[in-house]
């Protein structure tokens, strides 16, 4: 989208539209996904799924950035490396299930 600026020239203003923001969290998932992947082959020190965007969705109970439930971030710090992992493994099942459908996909009958 274009305007002209005070001076008389062509500015361009940044529009964010719905596929845009559609886009930015399948990227999310998709790079959380990997974290996920990645995570659960560590043997000690399993890093923290917090990615600092920490907001709670009523519908889900999970964090809208890490995808973990509140007793999952409760309790990180004292959990087990073997637990951790499981916590990994079932933020990986969330992406998948978070995702929504690609639109060509067709419904299954």
């Amino acid at each position: 989208m274009s305007a002209l600026a005070d001076d008389g020239r062509e500015a361009t203003t940044a529009t964010t539209t719905a596929d845009d923001i559609a886009r930015h969290r399948l990227d999310e998932r998709a790079a959380l996904a990997l974290r996920a992947a990645g995570a659960q082959r560590a043997m000690r020190d399993v890093p923290s799924p917090c990615v600092s965007v920490c907001r709670m969705d009523a519908a889900s109970g999970l964090c809208t950035g890490c995808l973990r439930t509140l007793d999952e971030i409760a309790g990180w710090s004292r959990m087990e490396d073997a637990c951790k992992r499981r916590v990994w493994r079932a933020i990986e099942l969330r992406t998948r299930l978070s995702s929504p459908m690609p639109a060509t996909a067709s419904a299954p009958s």
